[in-house]
């Protein structure tokens, strides 16, 4: 039972508003949760948390065991955990893979220079995206044939 999310006695407040009160709650590999709420619950007040996007007052969060409250929030995507928003915004001229190839660059060692100059190294690493990536099976599952 490895335990990817934990969170533990979570608190934050805006002036006298108490936006999360104690939270806990654990996330176990392979499991899925859902959290809903009605407008105001503070539904994304915990996912600004978890995402480094705001601090809590008190509490622990830890990703894979590792302490990441406080973290900048691109730390915290280097360690794994990335967030989308409300209002996804695809590029439509880009497939399916290549939009996710996007979502992945925080995982890129060849370089923002090295990409726009299309240099050899970085062709690796596209081609890991690749591996990592079933395009087939995820193209047949769901019935992405013409986007991908």
């Amino acid at each position: 039972m490895n335990k990817l999310l934990e969170i533990h006695g979570l608190n934050h407040y805006f002036g006298g508003l108490q936006a999360v009160k104690n939270l806990s709650f654990d996330v176990i590999q392979g499991s899925i949760k859902a959290l809903i709420g009605p407008n105001g619950a503070g539904k994304t007040t915990l996912f600004n948390l978890i995402a480094g996007d705001i601090q809590p007052h008190s509490g622990s969060i830890a990703l894979d065991g590792k302490p990441i409250k406080g973290l900048k929030p691109f730390r915290i995507a280097e360690l794994g955990l990335s967030r989308t928003f409300q209002t996804t915004r695809l590029f439509p001229q880009m497939t399916v893979l290549e939009n996710v190839m996007i979502g992945r660059h925080t995982h890129s060692k060849a370089g923002f220079l090295s990409c726009i100059l299309n240099l050899p190294w970085t062709w690796k690493e596209e081609h890991g995206t690749f591996l990592i990536f079933p395009v087939n099976s995820f193209r047949t599952h769901f019935s992405l044939k013409n986007f991908l």
